[in-house]
């Protein structure tokens, strides 16, 4: 006996008293369709015992991403803060270069725009923004709260790059911070290290949510009580009660995100990796000799076009009712900062 047939949109529509192409936005979840439509219609569709083909879904899919735009989709790449060229920096330049080879692989044009350029200043940016034609918009770290107010956000499909510490409240695509302090510490009791530490940063405790030293202090438990070591704020205390507390704690490697930790460590009597090791949280060009993470900043570029991207083949404008996060993991870096203690001996 042959498996019964899939209910076409033409019987849902039939069912539910709806045009055809209503029934295909409300199956699709389009935030255009109202609620108490979308309702009946969902309704009438599982009366029906109708069921969401995959393979079309991915035909589809397919079609979409691969068809030659008439008309490019315009996308703009927005921050504040820092400089016109921040995004020529060692340690933001995978983000839009990640970003940039994405949106040409998807047919997408990308439009980097510094709100604090000059030009700007007294601008309507919503204004400016519509009269480009964007439709989507990737906000870009360094970020401010005072620029909140500057875009009408419900205009647009927006997604954040990095942690929404400032509104508006969006989905957002962000290294995985918790993994990433989880896996330097791995790799330094991988390579023998019995006791590190993590120079903490205000700024840094900010950025990643409390995630690098909530990683920490939990990876801390896995270590024999005598070997673990508190959090020390060196951002805050200074590099000169920084040698005096390793000094007197003895720690064997150091997590750290400040680029000038060797320099500091040697100028008070530590030589790197022999008395200490060190373990940089966001390898880049300008560390690119350390050991520490990879945080991959081409991919979650990338992976930021691709959310937004998403989001705008469903019609989606506008902060979400649900934020979805997508985080990505580093990976490891291996450098000349570390070595193995026993090595030493």
């Amino acid at each position: 006996m042959p498996p019964p047939r899939n209910p076409t949109l033409a019987d849902i529509a039939a069912a539910s008293g709806y045009s055809k192409s209503a029934v295909c936005a409300a199956l699709k979840g389009r935030r255009n369709v109202p609620l108490e439509t979308r309702n009946k219609i969902v309704a009438a569709a599982r009366e029906l015992g109708y069921r969401a083909d995959p393979q079309l879904s991915k035909l589809m899919s397919y079609l979409r991403n691969h068809k030659e735009m008439a008309a490019p989709c315009n996308i703009a790449w927005i921050f504040c803060g820092g400089h016109h060229d921040y995004y020529t920096l060692p340690w933001s330049a995978g983000y839009l270069r990640g970003a940039r080879q994405r949106a040409l692989d998807l047919g997408l044009t990308l439009d980097v725009i510094w709100l604090d350029a000059p030009d700007l200043i007294s601008r309507d940016i919503t204004h400016m923004l519509v009269s480009r034609g964007v439709e989507g918009i990737i906000i870009a770290p360094p970020w401010s709260e005072h620029h909140e107010t500057r875009v009408d956000w419900s205009l647009f499909t927006c997604v954040f790059l990095d942690q929404s510490l400032h509104p508006p409240h969006l989905h957002h695509v962000m290294t995985d911070y918790f993994k990433n302090m989880t896996l330097a510490m791995a790799k330094a009791t991988e390579m023998g290290y019995r006791r590190p530490a993590y120079l903490s940063s205000d700024f840094m405790d900010l950025v990643s949510g409390g995630c690098y030293s909530a990683a920490f202090d939990f990876a801390q438990l896995a270590l024999p009580k005598k070997d673990r070591l508190p959090r020390f704020a060196v951002s805050r205390e200074g590099w000169d009660a920084c040698a005096k507390w390793i000094a007197k704690n003895h720690p064997d490697v150091l997590i750290v995100d400040q680029n000038d930790a060797i320099r500091e460590l040697q100028a008070r009597g530590f030589s790197v990796p022999s008395d200490i090791g060190l373990i940089h949280t966001n390898i880049c060009s300008d560390v690119a000799e350390w050991s520490g993470i990879d945080q991959c900043h081409d991919v979650l570029g990338a992976s930021a076009i691709e959310a937004l991207f998403s989001h705008l083949i469903r019609g989606e404008k506008g902060p979400p009712a649900h934020i979805k996060s997508i985080e990505i993991a580093g990976r490891w870096h291996p450098g000349t900062t570390t070595c193995s203690p026993m090595a030493m001996k």
